[in-house]
């Protein structure tokens, strides 16, 4: 790569190109642009024409034969076989990517090897992808042959299908490796049964000839010591992102080894992602998801013909697909069916559950459709990673017609840290944290309502005034104040009053501070300021008397049913209660001569409909 400076070859460019030249084959673009993305680099502009060439034996660039003079009519057309081309022509990749701009060679440096080492991947995996396949398939043939008495029929049954359902274009293959199982519950890699990028074999090992799963070191003893149960599949996360393809954490496909005892002494290992067909085909056709499934409904007490069937089985459907194959059949059954009662109720709920191999917690989040914003997601993870300890956090989100968002969080654990067990009461803490997180001032307004007039009555100011405080309001008032002044101002309408008056003291306020509110009825004060239609009837004017000094008057907004001053009042009137308000028939005229100089009136209008 390089940054240009002056002029090259015709042309400039303000930003550091990378340029790639390389065999063509599949996943370079992403490859590339993911791992640049990954550094923070800004893409800018992406070209990747395939060019079909002549080099020497040295590599030295001999021809394009692309749209050149010597290319066969029939390749022109995109009719060509490979007998019409030169027997050394070669389909290249060239790709050319503009970032911003770098000028630190060191930094350029780092760029250029990071590359190097995923295009590396790349090839290493679309070389071996074949191999891999292979195998898979070969293990799948073998399963019936081997001493599994200790095991169900059924289970050898699935994880045969499932390994040819992955070979059927269901599974990216990436890596694969075979390990042998040591006393010591260590898993020590068989030399010479890598494949893609597992290719390469681990440096460290229990003896010289069987080097150490590196992953598998780092896990708690209670996590290694799972390598000898008698489970057949292992189907799970690894701890590493992929570099080939997308940048997503790599599925973990393992098969272990039985001896003649049905002891495990070891597994067969397949890395890599699942492809976009795994994620959309019905989970009644998915291997190991619709045994779940079928467990799931019928443990439920619900056929698939019946209307709650129909609704558990939509959940399935949509939910997220690595918890399908990862969560035991009893938490999975306990989650979609409080889901399923859940449904178009706006409340927030979480459902918590710890990786068996303790690198991970998968955090799912029901909340009302209207609260999800950026500024909530965020407080959600802020809480997520300091309950759990977590370092990193990876989320999905899903929306659909429904008043519900569902949010996935992977919250993960430095390597080798044990997680501990979270209880009932740990996961509702951590549920009451993130309602709060997520409360909105319309949710607190209502409660405020329903809490200090009651469901009907609550209800019907709703409706009414639920829509009429802006968001400067909002800022300065809390939902229960609001309350408090939307009964004032109701209580004009029902006595038809001109205005009211509210001297109290509030939270938080300084020696001798008191703020006073006028509320009043009627056609606006001010022409300058026209409330939005259709607020309009009802409003808040606050001013001060003539002994009555405003210190720090509150910012008014248009639309607000209040707002105040706060003020500091002479000691011989600070005595007033400040919870007690004084109400008055008649509007009184400002004060006259030098008191109306003294005075530091203002008034502010807000708006609620009538």
């Amino acid at each position: 790569m390089h940054t240009p400076t002056v002029e090259e070859n015709g042309w400039t460019c303000s930003h550091s190109i990378v340029e790639v030249v390389t065999d063509d084959m599949p996943f370079l673009v992403d490859s590339v642009t993911n791992e640049l993305s990954r550094q923070g680099r800004g893409i800018h502009v992406v070209i990747h024409p395939q060019v079909t060439v002549r080099r020497d034996v040295t590599g030295k660039l001999i021809e394009v034969l692309s749209g050149g003079p010597g290319i066969p009519k029939a390749f022109k057309a995109g009719r060509s076989t490979k007998a019409e081309l030169p027997h050394d022509a070669l389909v290249e990749s060239w790709i050319h990517v503009e970032i911003d701009r770098e000028t630190d060679r060191a930094d350029l440096q780092q760029i250029t090897t990071d590359l190097r080492r995923v295009l590396s991947d790349v090839r290493e995996a679309v070389e071996d992808w074949g191999k891999m396949r292979d195998a898979a398939l070969r293990i799948a043939d073998d399963l019936p042959g081997e001493p599994l008495d200790d095991l169900a029929d059924e289970e050898v049954e699935e994880a045969r299908e499932l390994l040819r359902w992955l070979a059927a274009d269901h599974f990216t293959f990436l890596g694969y490796r075979e390990y042998e199982l040591k006393d010591s519950d260590a898993l020590a890699a068989v030399p010479g049964t890598g494949l893609g990028i597992l290719r390469s074999d681990p440096q460290h090992s229990v003896d010289e000839d069987h080097p150490v799963s590196p992953s598998f070191d780092r896990l708690p003893a209670d996590a290694r010591a799972k390598a000898r149960e008698h489970k057949l599949l292992v189907l799970t996360k690894a701890n590493s992102r992929a570099t080939v393809h997308r940048p997503s954490y790599l599925d973990y496909v393992g098969v272990k080894k039985f001896d003649a005892k049905g002891n495990v002494i070891g597994e067969r290992r397949f890395l890599g992602l699942f492809s976009s067909a795994a994620y959309t085909e019905s989970v009644r056709r998915v291997p190991v998801i619709r045994r779940k499934v079928a467990e799931v409904v019928e443990g439920a007490g619900f056929s698939y013909n019946s209307h709650d069937g129909r609704d558990l089985l939509q959940i399935l459907e949509t939910y997220p697909r690595d918890e399908l194959f990862q969560t035991p059949v009893d938490q999975l059954r306990a989650v979609v069916t409080s889901v399923l009662y859940l449904q178009e109720r706006r409340r927030l709920r979480l459902y918590l559950r710890q990786d068996e191999y303790g690198r991970y917690y998968s955090a799912i989040v029901y909340l009302p459709r209207d609260r999800y914003t950026t500024g909530v997601r965020l407080r959600l993870i802020d809480i997520l990673k300091e309950e759990l300890g977590g370092t990193s956090v990876d989320f999905t989100a899903w929306n659909t017609e429904s008043i519900l968002s569902r949010l996935h969080f992977v919250i993960r654990v430095p390597p080798g840290t044990e997680l501990p067990h979270l209880t009932d009461a740990d996961a509702d803490r951590i549920e009451a944290r993130l309602v709060e997180a997520a409360r909105s001032w319309a949710d607190g307004f209502g409660e405020a309502l329903n809490a200090e007039l009651g469901e009907e009555r609550a209800a019907e100011l709703q409706r009414l005034y639920g829509h009429s405080f802006p968001e400067g309001y909002k800022a300065d008032h809390s939902p229960r104040a609001a309350v408090a002044d939307l009964v004032h101002l109701e209580t004009l309408k029902e006595g038809h009053k001109d205005f009211a008056l509210s001297l109290y003291e509030p939270v938080g306020a300084g020696p001798g501070e008191r703020r006073f509110k006028i509320y009043r009825t009627g056609e606006q004060v001010s022409p300058l300021r026209r409330p939005p239609r259709p607020l309009q009837q009802l409003g808040v004017e606050v001013a001060t008397s003539a002994r009555t000094s405003c210190a720090a008057p509150t910012a008014h907004t248009p639309g607000s049913t209040t707002s105040g001053c706060a003020c500091r009042r002479p000691a011989a009137t600070a005595a007033t209660s400040p919870t007690t308000p004084a109400t008055a028939s008649r509007r009184r005229s400002p004060p006259s001569g030098r008191a109306r100089r003294r005075t530091t009136a203002s008034t502010r209008w807000c708006w609620a409909p009538g």
